[in-house]
């Protein structure tokens, strides 16, 4: 009997008549009223610590209304579910008044997180420069100096960190002009050492193009000289072949005056056309040597030309395919000409 009391006792239990919660409703009550007109500037380093402390003393009171319900739901099952309403309902309450504060706090921290690291970007915009690569040209150092240089450091852009980001904005100044300074040194250096080397190509190239051309003029005149002495040697043993014919007719002629007495006049006669007629002959001889020398000088001009065009393209090709200075080069082509080398030879 005493147990179905107990029962129905349960079953219209009045959550009323709950009392664990007393004590904690009038002290949330306190502090909602309290809280709601607290208002902390977050800017200020004591303020906000006091408005984090406030909140850990509310989430304090969270704890123990939690730990309250445990204590006293260990009744029916009735009376847990309306100590959990109430509970619930306590605990949503606490939450606002939580949030209140607590949403604030974490805008605020949220809000100075990204400001931080707004400033941290900005600071290491001002030494962005020295991830740049080895070899990057003054006009890029020129234009991260000029970056760098009117950067405006204010309190607005850089808050409490304004004197470091000045520091480091003249310090990064300093090392940019240095590397600009530097760069521009090794621009000047490289621009020296290609014009150097331009003009040692050009050098080799004018004694190339002058030893090929002192070489053609030194086989020009031996080419000449040979053609002088073997027009010569022609000459005078077509001169003296021509003495002899002519000491052969001069002999037949005496023999014929001795022969022909009475035709002496006649044999005379005879051997002056014939003398004509050598002397016209070797004068015919004579000029159609004159021809064939001439013949061969043009030949010959147009033989040393053409080498020489031959011989400089082929220095000029050796030169590029190996490597080799222009020097070297001449030397090869002429080792090449003078069938020094075997099975090489040059097609003129």
């Amino acid at each position: 009997m005493a147990k179905a009391e107990m029962e129905l006792e349960i079953l219209v239990f009045d959550p009323n008549q709950i009392t664990t919660f007393n004590p904690l409703k009038a002290e949330i009550a306190e502090l909602k009223e309290s809280s709601n007109s607290l208002v902390f500037d977050l800017t200020d380093k004591k303020q906000e610590a006091a408005a984090r402390s406030h909140v850990a003393k509310l989430r304090k009171v969270k704890t123990r209304i939690t730990t309250a319900k445990s204590d006293a739901k260990r009744g029916a099952i009735d009376f847990g579910k309306a100590l959990d309403l109430q509970a619930n309902d306590l605990l949503n309450q606490i939450s606002e008044i939580i949030d209140f504060q607590a949403i604030p706090i974490k805008e605020f921290a949220d809000a100075e997180e990204k400001r931080l690291a707004d400033i941290h970007d900005k600071i290491c915009e001002l030494i962005a420069w020295q991830d740049l690569p080895a070899g990057t040209p003054s006009e890029t150092y020129k234009k991260h100096l000029a970056n760098v240089t009117h950067e405006l450091i204010t309190e607005t852009h850089y808050g409490e960190f304004m004197e470091a980001a000045e520091n480091t904005r003249q310090v990064s100044m300093t090392d940019l002009q240095i590397m600009l300074d530097k760069t521009l040194q090794a621009e000047q250096d490289a621009r020296e050492l290609e014009e150097h080397r331009q003009e040692k190509a050009d050098r080799e190239q004018r004694e190339l193009l002058a030893d090929c051309e002192r070489q053609e003029a030194e086989e020009a005149e031996r080419i000449s000289t040979e053609a002088t002495e073997k027009a010569q040697r022609d000459a005078a043993e077509e001169n003296s072949r021509l003495q002899r014919e002519a000491g052969a007719a001069t002999e037949r002629a005496a023999q014929a005056r001795r022969d022909l007495e009475e035709s002496w006049k006649q044999a005379d006669e005879d051997a002056e056309q014939a003398r004509l007629d050598g002397i016209a002959e070797a004068e015919r001889l004579a000029e159609e040597k004159r021809k064939d020398e001439e013949e061969a000088r043009r030949v010959r001009e147009n033989d040393v030309e053409n080498q020489r065009k031959v011989n400089i393209q082929a220095s000029m090709d050796i030169q590029n395919a190996t490597g080799l200075t222009a020097e070297q080069a001449v030397s090869v082509v002429k080792a090449i000409a003078k069938k020094r080398i075997s099975n090489v030879a040059i097609i003129y």
